[in-house]
């Protein structure tokens, strides 16, 4: 009965030490986890970006708007490369890795993104 509980500390511990930005987005664009290296990236503390607009982090728009077709038509959308901004103002040139996460009936709930400096 151990093993779940056990395997959520696993996970969440691969989280908070993975090398990469990880973060998820609801369907409204709005951030809803973000791990300690994506926080690193961009400069900001975990309380400022939840529940903030990805949008507002993103230095071309039109990268996200074709990111999200793949995303809607495969569930995913891979090995992009992109700009992000960080508190200071400054870009960081970024390589991206999208993934729709969906419910037990196939509805979208989430995405999830990694993202790594290039």
């Amino acid at each position: 009965m151990g093993q779940p509980i056990l395997e959520n500390v696993r996970l969440q511990e691969i989280l908070e030490h993975s090398p990469d930005g990880i973060f998820t987005i609801n369907l409204e664009s709005n951030i809803t986890y973000v791990n300690p290296a994506f926080c690193k990236l961009l400069g900001y503390s975990a309380n400022e970006l939840y529940g903030s607009s990805i949008i507002q982090y993103l230095g071309d728009m039109s990268i996200m708007a074709n990111c999200e077709l793949n995303v809607q038509k495969y569930g995913y959308c891979n090995d992009q490369e992109t700009i992000f901004m960080r508190k200071d103002g400054s870009g960081v040139h970024i390589s991206k890795n999208v993934q729709a996460l969906y419910d037990e009936y196939g509805n979208r709930y989430s995405t999830l993104v990694s993202i790594r400096d290039m």
